[in-house]
Parts: structure tokens; C-alpha cells; sequence
């Protein structure tokens, strides 16, 4: 990895809920993903998170929809 993430302007999104999931699998990589995506989360004044870790590919998309239906805002274009 290069260590260098484009600059994204992200606009503000306060009051909106955000869910990550992430799998944890290849560890490093993707703590550095979550990281990058609390970043911009952070940037767009969203105070609501919740973070799911997953054992693998597989269980991101059942996870991702329960957190659709929990009330998260994921899986739509904001930035």
C-alpha cells in the first residue's frame, strides 16, 4: 500500500446515521479501510456510527441490510 488517499471533499451530513461493516479477515487492511471511512465520517459532522466486524465476505451483506433496517443511513451515495 502506498499509504496516500485521495482528497475527497465530503459534504456535511449531520443528523444521519452511518453503519460500517467491515470483514476481519485480512486484518490490517482493513482496519486501515475502517479507519479511512471514520475519517469521512468524521469530516461530514455524522455523529452516529455503528461499526460491525464480520468473520469474512460473506456475512457483510446480511449484516449491512440489518443495519439498513436498523436505521442506517449505508449503502447510499452522500459523499
Amino acid at each position: 500500500m502506498s499509504g496516500l488517499a485521495p482528497s475527497i471533499k465530503v459534504r456535511n451530513l449531520r443528523g444521519k446515521r452511518v453503519g460500517i461493516v467491515s470483514s476481519s479477515w485480512h486484518g490490517e487492511i482493513c482496519q486501515a479501510l475502517v479507519e479511512g471511512a471514520e475519517r469521512a465520517i468524521k469530516e461530514a459532522s455524522i455523529e452516529e456510527v455503528t461499526l460491525r466486524w464480520v468473520a469474512g465476505s460473506f456475512e457483510i451483506p446480511l449484516t449491512a441490510k440489518r443495519l439498513l433496517e436498523a436505521g442506517c443511513e449505508i449503502g447510499r451515495a452522500h459523499v
